[in-house]
């Protein structure tokens, strides 16, 4: 196929097998119940043994205890095998058992359907691909792909799969355009100042009420805005590197 200039249309045609996280929905349902009864047999406890340690082990375990069991889950429920493909029109992913080739579903999208993706590599262990559809839809799907961004970019991965093939689609004249994500764009910026600041009068007023009794409980709102912190800072590295790659 010939372009409008005369060049010839470069083609697009890969394949590339990874594990897929299956849609982690159910899993925090579990996890939010297992919580909840985490939280009320703590309390139960405190108030049976009038012991103020729960305070600090009651926020403690809500925050340690999804990194202890989540690699049993994850491989006991949650993985599959993908084979991504690409050609000049869709990509799919056909999903099958770990230890068997009997595709159990597939799901295709159409290039000219998607309107922009993002990528953020979580953990070395996990790659986050998310598109964005033209029909104001949007599909996030959670790989393990075992590689950082920066080996992603080099070996064969997710990644270098995908944007060889978004790339190559630009050369050929069809825009998809990488996108951050919210804790990476200003709104995100402003949520979290907003938490923070939060926290901070949290503290402030905790201080003033009550001194440094029982301020083991602010250990929790703590908790939880680090990793947000932590998560916009690397989705932001990656975002920049990324339109780096298109200059």
């Amino acid at each position: 196929m010939m372009l409008k200039n005369g060049c010839k249309k470069k083609r697009v045609n890969r394949k590339y097998e990874t594990i897929l996280y299956r849609d982690p929905t159910n899993l925090l349902i579990v996890y939010i119940i297992g919580m909840l009864m985490t939280i009320a047999l703590l309390i139960y406890l405190g108030r049976t043994y009038d012991s103020k340690m729960f305070g600090f082990w009651l926020p403690m375990l809500v925050v340690v205890l999804p990194f202890c069991f989540s690699g049993v889950i994850k491989t006991k429920f949650m993985e599959r095998k993908a084979v991504l493909d690409f050609d000049d029109t869709t990509f799919s992913i056909a999903l099958f058992p770990l230890d068997s080739d009997t595709a159990l579903s597939q799901q295709s999208f159409l290039w000219l359907e998607i309107d922009g993706f993002r990528f953020y590599f979580d953990t070395k262990t996990n790659t986050c691909l998310t598109l964005y559809l033209k029909d104001e839809r949007r599909r996030t799907f959670i790989f393990k792909d075992n590689k950082t961004f920066d080996e992603a970019i080099i070996q064969n991965s997710v990644f270098s799969n995908f944007y060889f093939c978004v790339k190559t689609l630009s050369q050929n004249g069809q825009k998809i355009k990488v996108r951050p994500g919210l804790l990476a764009t200003k709104t995100g910026k402003m949520i979290m100042s907003g938490e923070i600041g939060l926290i901070i009068f949290a503290i402030i007023l905790h201080l003033i009420t009550h001194g440094f009794s029982q301020s083991y409980y602010l250990i929790f709102p703590i908790a939880i805005i680090i990793p947000q912190v932590l998560i916009g800072a690397k989705n932001k590295a990656v975002y920049d590197k990324m339109l780096q790659l298109e200059k």
